[in-house]
């Protein structure tokens, strides 16, 4: 609603943001010995408590994304409906 307000008010321009507006979530639950890889696109990857976490992000909607997968760890039936078929 806001977005909309700002537009109409300066002609119908959508103002530019200098943020991220939303994060795309994903989260694995693995063993302890596994032997975790990642893709091209990322350059590093470090197991981290949320809170720990959270302090190595820039945007706010990559903290809201760890909150959602907190939020799913601690209320697995809820979680149920985002889990994939065991491929095993």
């Amino acid at each position: 609603m806001r977005l909309a307000r700002a537009a109409a008010r300066d002609g119908g321009r959508i103002p530019t943001f200098a943020t991220l507006m939303c994060e795309a979530v994903s989260a694995a639950r693995i063993r302890r010995d596994a032997d975790v890889g990642i893709s091209v696109e990322h350059d590093d990857v470090r197991w981290r408590a949320p809170g720990s976490a959270k302090a190595l992000v820039t945007w706010t909607a990559s903290e809201r994304a760890i909150d959602l997968v907190v939020w799913l760890v601690n209320d697995p039936a809820r979680a149920e409906s985002f889990r994939l078929p065991d491929p095993a």
